[in-house]
């Protein structure tokens, strides 16, 4: 039989699998901080709907094909196993990294054909919207995409030495946002850059939660996370607080220099969340075996009863509550910009 074209050896099982694999469930980490930015772009001077959809697609391509890449990465340096190893061993970690290499329904070859097609097609869009809107895309891109690469790529390995969670942010935040902005009206305004900070920045906050949960795992085997960077359990915490607090503080001195509208103080309204994560995170440092319970704020989880028995309940309620914040801040932002008027 002859061999499969190029996009069916990435296929796997389906191209449904291959969007699973690649953390879908993630998307609106990106994706949110990306449709709040066409929002704002909304009926602004040279305003192009087709460019900025292009712009928000080629982000979630782009996240899905960094995060099969990060996957590739790991599994090449043999750092993908040790989470079950220490899982045995009596060690609390999330244990979901690359799964369907480890369980071989998926081949190295398998996974390099799948992030070419994700990375192709976020090509594709950029290339089109680079064709209309010139070198600002590329001034925005293609720094993106060398912290995409280098944030498992060697040699700097970012996400090794305590640096990812921060470029993830950076990517996330203010990139994606300006990127999108720039794709849509062909410019960027200060006022993208002030709300993609603070974006970036609870972006940051979802990896700083998955590096306060696995703290204990990666440090038995010499994974620098964020969490790294601060060894004392006091200081992690109020640093985890501090960043927590940080993008309201951001939105509020924006919209007090004039930057932004007082309509984005909305934001705020999303605060008790944070609070809750910063308490939920305070009682799993001090109380780790606690159990935990599913609220109506972590959003439709399935099979929670599944979950609680594979033992990832106490992972995923944080996570979704992180992931969640960044979805909650997004819609206050896009109501502010509904009831302001524009991006400022």
């Amino acid at each position: 039989m002859a061999k499969a074209s190029f996009i069916g050896k990435a296929k796997m099982k389906t191209g449904k699998q291959w969007f699973k694999n690649a953390r879908a469930g993630a998307l609106p980490q990106s994706m949110m901080p990306a449709v709040t930015a066409m929002f704002m772009a909304w009926g602004k001077e040279g305003f192009s709907f087709l460019l900025g959809a292009l712009g928000v697609m080629g982000v979630a391509f782009a996240h899905l094909g960094f995060n099969l890449l990060d996957d590739y990465f790991d599994y090449i340096s043999h750092q993908t196993g040790y989470r079950h190893v220490l899982d045995r061993a009596g060690f609390r970690a999330y244990t979901a990294k690359c799964p369907y290499l480890q369980d071989k329904s998926a081949t190295l070859q398998d996974l390099a054909c799948a992030i070419a097609c994700f990375g192709g097609a976020a090509i594709v869009c950029g290339t089109v919207i680079f064709a209309r809107r010139g070198m600002i895309i590329l001034q925005i891109g293609v720094p993106a995409g060398i912290f995409g690469y280098f944030y498992s790529g060697k040699p700097f390995r970012l996400s090794y030495h305590g640096l990812g969670e921060a470029v993830v942010g950076i990517m996330f935040g203010p990139f994606n946002m300006i990127g999108v902005y720039a794709s849509a009206c062909g410019r960027v305004e200060p006022a993208v850059f002030m709300i993609g900070l603070g974006m970036g920045i609870l972006v940051t906050v979802i990896l700083f939660t998955h590096s306060i949960l696995d703290y204990a795992a990666d440090q038995s085997v010499g994974k620098k996370t964020l969490a790294a960077l601060f060894p004392k359990e006091s200081v992690r915490l109020a640093v985890f607080y501090g960043m927590n607090v940080l993008p309201y503080l951001l939105i509020t001195g924006a919209a007090i220099c004039g930057l932004l509208s007082w309509w984005y103080l909305l934001v705020w309204t999303v605060f008790p969340f944070s609070l809750e994560l910063c308490r939920s995170m305070r009682r799993y440092v001090k109380y780790p075996q606690e159990e935990v319970r599913w609220k109506l704020w972590y959003g439709p989880v399935k099979n929670w009863d599944r979950l609680r028995e594979l033992g990832v309940d106490w992972f995923l309620v944080r996570w979704l509550l992180a992931r969640n914040i960044v979805i909650y801040f997004s819609g206050a932002s896009m109501a502010a910009i509904w009831l302001s008027g524009g991006a400022g």
